[in-house]
């Protein structure tokens, strides 16, 4: 066996990526969990749409308090909600410009 693949929640994490960078085992994966990958996803998220008007949008449904949380991956749950209502309106837009009303 090449590498040894093993998933971590993000404490737990952390500390073996520190212990495995000592000892220099290179045959080690770390992986993070699955419920801390997605609240660093979606802060990764936030972070880089910083300034872009998200947060004036998803302000329109949740409270101000709400969406820095939501933002910062921490309200996981919200969050998802979030980002699937700005999709689906996103898609909507676009396809109304690609697609005209056959009505008209």
């Amino acid at each position: 066996m090449p590498a040894a693949c093993i998933t971590f929640d993000q404490p737990l994490w952390l500390k073996a990526i520190e212990i495995s960078k000592a000892a220099a085992l290179n045959s080690i994966v770390c992986r993070l969990g699955g419920f801390h990958l997605r609240m660093s996803f979606l802060g990764s998220v936030g972070t880089v749409m910083h300034g872009s008007g998200l947060q004036e949008v998803v302000g329109f449904v949740y409270g101000s308090d709400t969406v820095e949380h939501m933002l910062s991956g921490k309200a996981l749950s919200r969050s998802i909600w979030a980002h699937l209502l700005i999709q689906s309106a996103l898609v909507t837009l676009s396809l109304q410009h690609i697609v005209p009303r056959a009505t008209q």
